[in-house]
């Protein structure tokens, strides 16, 4: 049963990258940018989850029920699977982005 939380984490982010490279490739412009950083971070997060329920890390949080969010999930990446400092500034980086595209503006093309 423990195993199964990994492979299943692992063909969620997968899913994800297959969505964000669909997006990417697609002919219709309009979400681009939106379709391709949600479903980017979106893989990174399930990847980095996935290795650290492999390595018996829990990524639920008992108190709440749910499912650890992106900052812890850095943190504990960092200490179970070797993630460097750069390595998590760039992870960061792609959620700041996803984050500006999803919940304000990122084009100054959307500005006019």
């Amino acid at each position: 049963m423990r195993r199964r939380i990994p492979l299943l984490l692992k063909d969620k982010a997968l899913a994800s990258v297959r969505r964000a490279v669909k997006a990417f490739n697609d002919l219709d412009h309009d979400g681009r940018q939106t379709a391709v950083m949600l479903n980017l971070q979106h893989a990174f997060e399930m990847l980095l989850k996935a290795g650290i329920a492999d390595r018996k890390v829990r990524v639920f949080d008992k108190r709440t029920g749910r499912s650890i969010g992106f900052e812890k999930c850095l943190a504990l990446a960092g200490e179970h699977l070797g993630l460097s400092p750069e390595q998590i500034g760039l992870l960061r980086a792609i959620d700041a982005l996803r984050d500006e595209e999803q919940h304000w503006l990122a084009t100054p093309r959307s500005l006019a």
